[in-house]
């Protein structure tokens, strides 16, 4: 678990991104049962979403889209937990691998629940605004997005090849904006503290 009094956006995404990784791991050493199969799936759908649906809260439109979207990152890791405690009981992995990976999910869930609440507590937080990006400059990064998920998944089978393309370029072509600049400008935070 990471102690933090405050955290801007960038680096909370990037913890959930982290989360996903660590999820893939042990989604990865899970063994290829009829069982196994069925918690693996359930295990990476909910594990590895949080971090996308973060980053589209981080974009929202309205303040409504954004607890929208922010509620639905908080369930799926409440569903992580879950999955997570299961893998356990069952010793489907070893309990020193998926411990740290629980004892992180149940933290990050915490934080995420913080947030919808100081933000449905606080009516005085303004409602983001999205800044444009210029086609030019959107164009570039798609064509820099796609070579670079071509030279990297070009040994993976064509179907998982095409999913991991699909979420290379979306998380690499995501609009550099935090939350702490979207909600409440420079001087305040959301609200993601830690609960101690």
């Amino acid at each position: 678990m990471q102690a933090v009094g405050r955290m801007n956006a960038k680096d909370f995404s990037a913890r959930l991104w982290d989360f996903a990784v660590g999820v893939a791991r042990i989604v990865e050493s899970i063994p290829d049962t009829r069982v196994g199969r069925h918690v693996a799936g359930q295990l990476v759908r909910c594990g590895t979403s949080s971090a996308p649906n973060y980053d589209k809260a981080c974009d929202a439109e309205s303040r409504k889209d954004f607890a929208h979207k922010l509620g639905i990152a908080a369930k799926e890791m409440r569903e992580t937990s879950g999955w997570l405690r299961f893998v356990i009981k069952l010793g489907l992995v070893s309990v020193e691998q998926a411990v740290p990976l629980l004892d992180e999910s149940i933290e990050l869930r915490r934080m995420l629940g913080r947030s919808l609440k100081t933000l449905r507590s606080r009516p005085d937080l303004p409602t983001p605004e999205i800044a444009p990006i210029s086609n030019q400059r959107q164009a570039m990064s798609n064509e820099q997005c796609a070579g670079h998920a071509r030279t990297t998944f070009q040994s993976a089978s064509p179907r998982r090849a095409a999913a991991a393309r699909r979420a290379t370029v979306w998380r690499s072509c995501v609009t550099a904006f935090t939350l702490q600049e979207a909600m409440c400008g420079e001087s305040t935070t959301l609200g993601i503290f830690n609960n101690g």
